[in-house]
């Protein structure tokens, strides 16, 4: 075992807010140097995939990361969070999706500006049991700064975990009572429980 991971084990706080609001924000995760890298990285991947039919203020969700740059690959056990999910999630543990966001600033406001949702799509649909069971966890990697309002920040209501249906319409308009932005500096990591509802919202910053 990396012994550089120890000072970064779960907390007995961390572990009691992650069990009851459904995700840990830690902050300074990443170094600036890092930050630079992965930049770097997610530049080269967008401007690839950002041609001119795809639009210049279009989100761009592109899976399957991992082959794109070693930068990527050495998150996967980065010391200061990896610790984090095996306190969560125990031993047995392993890489099944993987994704980057790219958010750009908007000219004018999207006609859906949210979209609610789970994480694992489908699962939740066939598992016949309530609450749903946690499974899995994401851990978001925050590379620019979304500490302002508006700017692209993730949305999360704390808490819904443990609640499989969400009271608010889906019509790509309207948030539930009680949602939060998450608004973070740059390197910092988002521990998210996989049934936390969630969802994007526009970049105007």
């Amino acid at each position: 075992m990396d012994t550089a991971s120890l000072p970064f084990c779960l907390t007995d706080e961390e572990c009691r807010h992650f069990n009851e609001q459904g995700y840990l924000v830690v902050p300074g995760a990443l170094n600036r140097s890092t930050l630079d890298t992965l930049i770097a990285a997610v530049d080269r991947v967008d401007a690839r995939e950002r041609t001119a039919s795809f639009g210049a203020e279009r989100l761009l969700s592109f899976a399957n990361i991992l082959p794109e740059s070693g930068a990527f690959v050495e998150l996967i056990d980065w010391p200061r969070i990896f610790p984090k999910v095996w306190g969560i999630l125990g031993w047995n543990i392993y890489v099944y999706h993987t994704h980057l966001d790219v958010s750009p600033r908007l000219t004018a406001p999207p006609s859906n500006p949210v979209a609610w949702h789970q994480d694992s799509m489908r699962v939740n649909e066939e598992i016949e049991c309530q609450p749903r069971p946690r499974l899995s966890l994401k851990i978001g990697y925050y590379l620019t700064d979304v500490s302002g309002p508006d700017w692209g920040n993730t949305l999360l209501l704390p808490g819904s975990h443990l609640r499989d249906e969400l009271d608010t319409p889906n019509d790509g308009v309207a948030s539930p009572d009680g949602a939060i932005p998450l608004r973070i500096p740059a390197g910092a990591a988002l521990v998210l429980d996989r049934r936390l509802w969630h969802s994007r919202s526009p970049n105007f910053g």
